[in-house]
């Protein structure tokens, strides 16, 4: 189908538009135009009124070419100078004399910490030496009660050993030595033998003793040592108390011995010693030595009934108890024994 031609179209569409229509569009595009000519003249105004402020500067400069102008503003720059200054030098000045007052105050806590620290160095010093003092008063009376009861302690303690050692003295074993009865035999010689006779008031333990016997026409010499050649008896023996007894074992001495000894021809000697045990703990081990010599006869010897008697003189040594003996450490290590 074939298009309708343009130029027909277009006169009848331009032939139908009304004339009101024409009108108004025209008015509309008047109205328009008024409106952009405000506009414009409006930017126009602004722009000149941005040119004159410009331009004031300029004209300022060009008016200070005038003395006169140049003066008066110099003056006025002198005069807004100087009160910007005499503003700054008063908040110098304020501000200084705040710095005077911060540093016075700062000064002054300083010193009052200061004295307050020294105060209270005195005062911990002061303490210090109070509680020294009190120390040394509390060391010093410790050590006087300290001292006081190791005196009193130690009087106690001597006071106990004085108290133990007169009880052992007065209680303790006391055995002496003497020559018990001689006895005649049928064939008309003689026997002889120690007694050992505890006369204290406890027990004398663990006895041991020896007698001897020397007849010889010299008698002992001082440096004479008196061997153990008798007889040993009573090992572990116990002596009771208070006259209980030990008899040593025999020495037989021959009639010829003992008319010699009759009639001054012969000496005759016995001796013995016997060491034991206190009943006490912690005592040393005792000693008694005894030495006799028979210096005299009295009686018919030859006559089995007659009555004979027979006198004894100590030795000049060997008649002795414990440490008093100068040989205890001999015979006291042939006797010791263990309590």
């Amino acid at each position: 189908m074939a298009d309708p031609a343009p130029g027909k179209d277009e006169g009848k569409t331009q032939a139908s538009i009304p004339e009101s229509t024409l009108v108004a569009d025209k008015r509309e595009v008047t109205t328009n135009e008024s409106i952009n000519g405000q506009g414009n003249s409006q930017a126009g105004n602004r722009s000149a009124h941005s040119i004159r402020i410009l331009r004031i500067p300029s004209k300022w400069w060009e008016s200070l070419k005038d003395p006169g102008v140049s003066n008066r503003t110099i003056a006025i720059a002198t005069v807004v100078i100087a009160i910007a200054a005499g503003f700054t030098w008063w908040e110098v000045h304020v501000g200084s004399k705040q710095t005077n007052k911060i540093v016075t105050a700062s000064q002054n806590i300083q010193t009052a910490l200061e004295a307050a620290n020294t105060n209270n160095q005195k005062a911990l010093s002061a303490t210090l030496s109070q509680s020294q003092n009190s120390l040394d008063a509390s060391l010093a009376e410790m050590k006087k009660q300290g001292s006081a009861m190791a005196e009193a302690g130690a009087a106690s303690k001597q006071q106990a050993e004085i108290s133990r050692e007169s009880l052992i003295v007065t209680q303790r074993a006391f055995v002496s030595g003497e020559m018990d009865k001689p006895v005649r035999l049928k064939d008309s010689d003689w026997r002889f033998a120690a007694r050992w006779e505890n006369i204290g008031n406890t027990p004398a333990r663990k006895a041991h003793n020896w007698f001897n016997c020397y007849y010889n026409t010299i008698s002992i010499h001082s440096n004479y040592e008196y061997p153990d050649t008798g007889v040993r008896t009573g090992v572990e023996a116990t002596i009771a108390a208070k006259g209980g007894y030990l008899n040593s074992g025999n020495i037989d001495v021959p009639i010829g011995i003992i008319k010699a000894v009759a009639d001054k021809s012969m000496h005759l000697y016995f001796w013995g010693w016997n060491t034991y045990h206190d009943s006490f703990q912690d005592t040393p081990l005792h000693l008694t030595e005894f030495c006799v010599e028979v210096t005299d006869i009295n009686g018919d010897l030859d006559s089995p009934s007659s009555q004979v008697a027979m006198f004894y003189t100590r030795c000049r040594t060997r008649n002795c108890t414990d440490e008093n003996c100068e040989d205890y450490n001999k015979y006291s290590d042939k006797g010791r024994g263990e309590h």
